[in-house]
């Protein structure tokens, strides 16, 4: 007969697997659920990144992604809506996209999304190329991440600082959930996951209030106490080590944009590997542990879009547990 309290082991503390283990925790009563991670925050890729949310191209089913981002975009707006939302992490921003797509999903998501018109552009902007102005929300894992994890252990949730060698040797739950980022590519080395570096510096310059990205490697975004300049994508690239050549070309771009940053107090650089792959995977497959059948649900290479997407992704990941848990195979434990 199977445990009236199904264990469930995520493997990842970053956005991804935090979420996904908030997310099930919330959705499954009862059910006793780890999170099994080397890293924590301050420590994982999404502390890296800026929190920006903005549907970044990502391969696979587009009308998933939509849902995905949608699904993120309004938990995002409801807890804004809260009275501790600086505490979070989140705030809105607006700002200006320069040299970008502009599909439909993109203008129907933010109602204050149009084209910028010359006189706009020469005022605020300081650059050649298409323009739309739009606001949206920046997401400061910094805060947003240990928030997450304050409300997971509230709702019973544990955690345990371990690393994962192998995915099958997580013992001892009835479902493992892998969402282990650039990890995946050690634990499933047929997977098509590479690494896309970035490298970011971050400022203190509050008289910038408003957003600026220009193509896929500038830009300026403001989080709530600084701002992050960037970046690359260094496809392929595993180091972390942090570039000087890399860190000047970034500050002189940006600058070239925003020369008022020549003024900013530069407060430090960090890199991080965004897991690029062909489309994100979230998908239950299984494996055998002990002899015994174990439900593995995939939650994994989101690119740069792993904050942009991440309710949506343990939105998607809790409907898979759920429906593990009322088949058949559940009922054979």
């Amino acid at each position: 007969m199977p445990s009236t309290r199904p264990k469930v082991c995520v493997v990842g503390g970053g956005i991804i697997g935090l979420s996904s283990a908030y997310k099930v925790l919330q959705d499954v009563p009862g059910s006793q659920v780890t999170v099994y991670s080397s890293k924590f925050s301050p420590d994982t890729t999404a502390d890296i990144s800026a929190g920006f949310i903005f549907p970044y191209a990502c391969g696979g089913d587009q009308r998933l992604l939509e849902l995905w981002f949608k699904q993120t975009l309004d938990r995002l707006c409801e807890l804004y809506k809260r009275d501790d939302a600086f505490e979070i992490g989140i705030a809105p921003l607006s700002g200006y996209v320069v040299d970008a797509e502009a599909p439909d999903s993109i203008r129907k998501h933010f109602p204050d999304f149009r084209e910028v018109g010359d006189r706009e552009k020469e005022l605020y902007v300081h650059c050649e190329g298409t323009t739309y102005f739009m606001t949206t929300y920046t997401c400061e894992c910094l805060k947003y991440l240990p928030w997450m994890m304050k409300e997971f252990k509230k709702l019973g949730g544990n955690v345990l600082q371990k690393h994962v060698e192998k995915l099958e040797d997580v013992d001892g739950f009835d479902i493992v959930i892998n969402c282990t980022g650039i990890e995946a590519k050690k634990l499933i080395p047929t997977d098509d996951m590479q690494p896309d570096r970035g490298q970011i510096i971050i400022v203190k310059a509050p008289w910038i209030k408003q957003f600026k990205l220009v193509g896929d490697d500038t830009y300026i975004l403001p989080r709530l106490t600084d701002v992050v300049l960037g970046g690359t994508h260094q496809i392929g690239n595993y180091s972390l080590e942090l570039s000087e050549p890399t860190r000047k070309h970034i500050f002189k771009t940006c600058c070239e944009l925003e020369p008022s940053l020549k003024h900013c107090e530069v407060i430090g650089s960090k890199a991080g590997l965004r897991p690029r792959r062909s489309c994100v995977r979230v998908e239950l497959t299984s494996m055998f542990v002990n002899g015994r059948n174990v439900a593995l649900i995939h939650n994994y290479g989101h690119g740069g879009s792993g904050v942009t997407l991440h309710w949506g992704c343990a939105k998607q990941t809790s409907a898979l547990v759920q429906k593990f848990l009322s088949s058949n195979e559940f009922a054979k434990l």
